[in-house]
């Protein structure tokens, strides 16, 4: 079954949501700020390291802006991986991106999520982020959407993530069923 799992990022704006999702399915990187409206998804492939196995992904690239989150939330909805973004370089943009993960975790959200710090090109380290991470057990990756530098590591996870979630919902799936023994009962008298 080719299943295409679902990416969603969620952050404030100019966090580099949209410029992390450009550099992970096109290698590309623009310093022209474009406001979203909406929603705007790409299609990518990851294959896994040491495997002949490929994941497909859509990513899904929302809009930062408070007066958009309603309409966010219907992206959201089904995704399997939840990207929460935040510039290392705006602590603001960090506890923006705590309020998503409180949001996610008071409507029960069944994604996997991940705290990701973009713009390590600024900054290398953010200790609220890692102390939070560490708190509530979160996956964290830094990276710079500008540089490249963690975007692949990041898919890659996510594409190993998405795999064993697969291969634990065929496994769910599958029901072994003992052959019907046949009784034999003395009903002729």
């Amino acid at each position: 079954m080719n299943r295409v799992f679902k990416i969603v990022a969620l952050g404030a704006t100019a966090v580099g949501k949209s410029s992390i999702l450009l550099r992970a399915a096109c290698d590309q990187y623009s310093d022209v700020h474009k406001l979203n409206i909406g929603t705007v998804y790409y299609r990518k492939t990851v294959q896994l390291k040491n495997s002949e196995e490929v994941i497909k992904l859509e990513l899904w690239d929302t809009a930062g802006q408070e007066r958009y989150n309603s309409v966010t939330q219907l992206y959201y909805r089904n995704a399997t991986v939840i990207l929460i973004v935040f510039s290392m370089d705006d602590v603001k943009s960090l506890y923006k991106a705590i309020d998503w993960h409180n949001i996610l975790l008071e409507q029960n959200s069944d994604a996997i999520i991940i705290l990701v710090g973009n713009k390590s090109d600024m900054l290398l380290t953010c200790l609220q982020a890692e102390q939070y991470t560490l708190a509530n057990t979160l996956q964290y990756f830094v990276v710079s959407a500008k540089l490249g530098n963690g975007v692949e590591e990041l898919f890659q996870y996510i594409a190993q993530s998405c795999h064993k979630l697969k291969q634990h919902n065929q496994s769910a799936k599958v029901q072994i069923v003992a052959p019907y023994e046949q009784k034999s009962f003395c009903c002729f008298f």
